[in-house]
């Protein structure tokens, strides 16, 4: 641990570390593809390659068909590229747009939006935004203060402090 640190800091960063036995799965499945493309809308931001949410939406359909070849392939090729920690080359490529927040016309009521793939948004919340997240919930592993916790809102910090 670094010397430059006070007692309240090492004690603090020693709380942070906690021994976890349990792996999590990187394993994607068919499901985890439709429950994720199922609750996006069609008309859903483009990636930065153009494709469009449309494409995966008929990927369900093919699903429900059952004719799952092509959606198979697509989670094959993010579970291998996860596995290997290989990330594909379109996932390297992000875009950031400006959109307004509300009304008026000042830069404080803009905000940036990063646009990325589709299917690295569906990798990143199956692996990071359920499966670790709900992890780190169980093992008490996430400060109650970040307030980052599913079923929470930004306001609920403003209502705990507001009313202690």
């Amino acid at each position: 641990m670094d010397d430059n640190l006070n007692a309240t800091e090492r004690s603090w960063i020693v709380s942070l570390s906690k021994n976890v036995t349990r792996k999590i799965s990187l394993l994607i499945s068919l499901e985890d593809f439709k429950k994720f493309f199922k609750a996006k809308q069609e008309r859903a931001s483009s990636s930065p390659s153009g494709r469009h949410m449309g494409h995966y939406k008929t990927m369900l359909e093919c699903i429900c068909q059952d004719i799952p070849l092509l959606p198979d392939m697509i989670v094959s090729i993010a579970c291998i590229s996860l596995i290997t920690e290989t990330p594909l080359y379109c996932w390297q490529t992000a875009s950031q747009v400006m959109i307004e927040k509300g009304k008026g016309r000042y830069v404080e009521d803009l905000r940036i939006i990063q646009l990325s793939e589709a299917d690295l948004n569906f990798i990143l919340q199956t692996i990071w935004g359920h499966r670790l997240i709900r992890h780190a919930l169980y093992h008490r592993g996430l400060d109650p203060a970040q307030y980052a916790l599913p079923g929470h809102t930004c306001n609920n910090a403003v209502l705990i402090r507001h009313c202690s």
